[in-house]
């Protein structure tokens, strides 16, 4: 698998730089660049194998932010050359971004302690696209040196907020999340509109 060790690097300083101990479970940064949204670092939780860390820009398209993009990455120590004193590799397993979607290349085995690699094409760019373009504007653009530290996430909207500003959320009635799950029970996993 490849790495993306200039993403690692710069990550690595900006979470010393605010006293961010990424080796921490739930370790979390958010960072305030004005003209670049808001830069989310965090410890998504460790695995036999390494600490899952996310990387997101947050940029604000109307009054609200999206997260475009965003890596997962495994940081990870190479078994072939671990020693003392041998630093983890930052392993990029799953990417995310406003109109691509997200999409999963590698994810990490909890039953053999390893990682599965589905799509070994799309991780190596998904690691190139982490040095060569993410690692590189998050230096252009000054994060490292001119980001203000927020200590409050983005708050979610209430369901009053949502309905107000007339986004459609499709709630079902009880009785039929019950009714599908009994089908489901029973076997039924085809249409059920044509069944009846």
């Amino acid at each position: 698998m490849k790495t993306a060790p200039e993403l690692q690097h710069i990550v690595e300083q900006i979470a010393q730089k605010h006293g961010l101990d990424l080796d921490r479970p739930g370790a979390y940064l958010r960072l305030q660049l004005e003209g670049h949204g808001q830069l989310v670092i965090e410890n998504l939780g460790a695995g036999a194998l390494g600490a899952r860390i996310s990387v997101t820009n947050y940029i604000e398209v109307g009054s609200d932010y999206v997260a475009d993009p965003q890596v997962v990455v495994c940081s990870a120590y190479r078994t072939e050359d671990a020693s003392e004193g041998t630093q983890p590799v930052w392993l990029p397993l799953e990417f995310t971004e406003l109109f691509g979607g997200w999409r999963l290349y590698a994810e990490l085995d909890q039953t053999n302690d390893g990682l599965l690699l589905h799509d070994p094409v799309g991780q190596s760019e998904l690691a190139q696209y982490s040095d060569r373009v993410l690692a590189r504007n998050l230096i252009r653009h000054g994060w490292l040196e001119r980001a203000e530290r927020r200590n409050t996430p983005v708050r979610s909207w209430t369901q009053e907020e949502i309905c107000a500003r007339d986004i459609r959320v499709e709630t079902l009635p009880e009785h039929h999340l019950d009714k599908e799950n009994s089908q489901r029970k029973e076997g039924d996993y085809g249409n059920h509109e044509a069944a009846a």
